[in-house]
């Protein structure tokens, strides 16, 4: 320190000057203080943040309605059916793509969606057309596989897998179309062309479900003319029974899976699209279970378009 003599030293061989000592002792006392209250208010702090194990498990209660719990490999039997007859972890926000006439995210446990609407606007085709058009658009981030793609790692992606990769998201826009279409009021939008563009950031199971439903989302929000919105889930079939909103797991050991869309205020399906072996009696159990689940995301849904805007 400036001023200290060279003499002094902090060890018990050496004595310090009678003014140099005052001013150690008062230093010393201060840092003791300090200290002593910098450990009560962390305590304290502590103490606030951390709620009590009761809080804890009726807010968890509160909320499996729809979302189901995560076990182990071997869950419990007494849980097990209960479980799989919910959804898992469900969130809608509209309003994320400030440039887009309206735009919604979700996301589904591990499942991550993000839909933006543009349009109507004017077809670039001269022909009259009384009808509007929607078209579809969807793509799945490089990253939101639980493989990585091959242009990341030393082999080169062959001409084939590219163009069967392109033809599967063709074929998901197009399921998609088939599914939002007949909620679409499109005699009011002559010669007009409504984009919807699907983005998946992460897919972990039922990705073309909670797509189509967060694209009907964003269509409400841009203010299109809708009969309805468009709930969608998927229903697989596996050896211990039925599963609402399987993940990409529980969707490869099935041995059925049904895509259902559905309107509930209308009570009119607008998809239904089964793959795999089951019976009649199979199949509509599966209806039955993804209608049902279709009317819970409808009651989130219309939740996501009331809930007020966050204040930035």
């Amino acid at each position: 320190l400036p001023g200290v003599p060279s003499v002094l030293r902090f060890s018990g061989s050496h004595t310090l000057p009678h003014h140099y000592r005052a001013q150690f002792t008062s230093f010393h006392c201060f840092l003791r203080l300090t200290t002593s209250s910098s450990c009560i208010i962390f305590f304290f702090f502590l103490m606030i943040r951390r709620p009590p194990r009761s809080t804890l498990s009726s807010s968890s209660a509160a909320s499996d309605v729809y979302k189901r719990q995560e076990y182990g490999s071997q869950p419990p039997s007494h849980a097990m059916s209960a479980e799989r007859n919910q959804f898992r972890h469900i969130f809608f926000k509209t309003g994320v793509v400030s440039r887009a006439a309206g735009s919604a995210y979700a996301e589904n446990d591990n499942t991550k969606v993000i839909v933006a609407v543009y349009g109507p606007r004017q077809t670039p085709s001269s022909e009259f057309s009384s009808l509007g058009k929607l078209k579809c658009d969807f793509k799945i981030a490089p990253f939101g596989h639980d493989v990585a793609p091959r242009r990341w790692t030393m082999e080169d992606e062959s001409r084939d897998m590219k163009a069967a990769r392109e033809l599967k998201w063709q074929e998901t826009a197009s399921m998609m179309e088939q599914a939002l279409v007949p909620s679409v009021q499109l005699d009011k939008y002559p010669k007009s062309l409504i984009e919807v563009h699907a983005y998946v950031l992460q897919s972990d199971g039922g990705a073309l479900g909670i797509t189509t439903t967060c694209a009907s989302l964003a269509l409400a929000h841009a203010g299109i003319e809708l009969f309805d919105l468009v709930s969608s889930c998927t229903v697989v079939h596996d050896s211990d029974g039925l599963t609402l909103d399987p993940t990409a797991a529980e969707e490869h050991g099935s041995s059925s899976s049904l895509l259902v869309g559905y309107m509930p205020s209308l009570d009119k399906t607008t998809q239904l699209s089964q793959r795999g072996c089951c019976t009649a009696d199979q199949l509509q159990k599966e209806m039955d279970l993804g209608l049902a689940g279709c009317c819970k995301l409808h009651e989130l849904m219309r939740e996501a378009l009331l809930r007020k805007p966050e204040a930035i």
